[in-house]
């Protein structure tokens, strides 16, 4: 029987594939998504809408210098890794810094079987204390949070325990405080549910453009702080030309499955810019409260000048 579909119809049930042979970037990009589903489905949301943005307005095609879609999801988790620190003139927190969605990821065992890699051990921060059941250290060594067994520690040194008695009162007023911290976490993160997919990419568009320092901070999932490049240790900065001499930073997003890996050594010149141009673009239109729609419109190359059209010779007749 022949084909009775209108082309409406077919454009209407096309289904979008990704498709990919020996790489098992697609595998990472997965486990990440649903691991960051199981703990937030927003945090998922959030990665597909910015996919969406990024392939609408023509800046993830990793083959035309620019960053690939694994490394925006990347940017995505971060961000709701780190939201505690962003600089959000928003007054939806009412001056308060909304709570992080996210927990660091280093040594996470994922849904799929997948472990981040441990790459060295840094301070606990705010982020640190969320969704502390999530967190599996792959070699079992206690961490900044770890609630396992005293039985199974090292013991206490004499010395120590001085030490610890004597800080002991100062310990004890501090803890009559946390339960008043605690109050107004929850109540924070109450109000922090409440918050859409739509004002978490608002949120996201405004840090990368207005709060990260490019130059200089590096984006880990695997860590999930902001931090110097220098805690990457085994990435090397990706450093551009410009035609004028200039010397560009192109950012520094460090592959949690792959630590010597730098997803942003894959940034060109023109890449760079366009990285930059569309962030300023979105951050522009989300100050004036354009809708998602338009920012999502796709983007065009612009019209190249038309090249004159060449003289008529003139032919002298003999």
């Amino acid at each position: 029987s022949g084909d009775c579909m209108s082309d409406q119809q077919r454009e209407e049930t096309r289904i979008p594939v990704d498709f990919s042979v020996n790489c098992p970037t697609p595998l990472f990009n997965q486990a990440l998504l649903k691991e960051a589903a199981l703990i937030d489905s927003r945090a998922k949301d959030l990665a597909l809408v910015v996919r969406r943005w990024v392939k609408d307005r023509g800046i993830c095609h990793a083959a035309k210098g620019h960053l690939p879609p694994y490394a925006w999801t990347l940017l995505a988790l971060f961000f709701l890794q780190v939201r505690r620190g962003c600089d959000d003139s928003n007054d939806r927190f009412a001056g308060k810094q909304p709570l992080p969605l996210l927990p660091p990821l280093q040594g996470l065992r994922l849904v799929q079987g997948l472990i981040v890699q441990r790459g060295g051990r840094v301070k606990a921060s705010a982020s640190a204390s969320v969704h502390k059941r999530h967190r599996l250290i792959q070699d079992g060594s206690p961490c900044e949070d770890d609630d396992s067994d005293a039985s199974v520690r090292a013991p206490v040194e004499p010395e120590t325990l001085r030490k610890s008695s004597k800080r002991s009162s100062k310990i004890d007023a501090a803890q009559q405080d946390q339960p008043q911290a605690n109050k107004a976490d929850d109540e924070e993160r109450k109000r922090d549910e409440h918050t859409t997919v739509g004002e978490l990419f608002v949120e996201f568009v405004r840090f990368y453009s207005t709060t990260v320092l490019w130059e200089k901070e590096g984006i880990s999932v695997r860590l999930g702080q902001r931090l110097p490049q220098s805690h990457c240790k085994q990435l090397s900065e990706h450093i551009l030309e410009a035609e004028d001499g200039r010397k560009l930073v192109a950012p520094c997003i460090e592959d949690p499955f792959e630590l010597g890996k730098n997803l942003g050594c894959n940034l060109s010149v023109l890449g760079l810019e366009r990285f930059h141009e569309e962030f300023a673009r979105a951050k522009r239109m989300t100050d004036e409260g354009k809708l998602l729609d338009a920012i999502l419109e796709p983007w065009a190359p612009p019209p190249s000048s038309p090249s004159p059209s060449p003289s008529p010779s003139l032919s002298l007749s003999p």
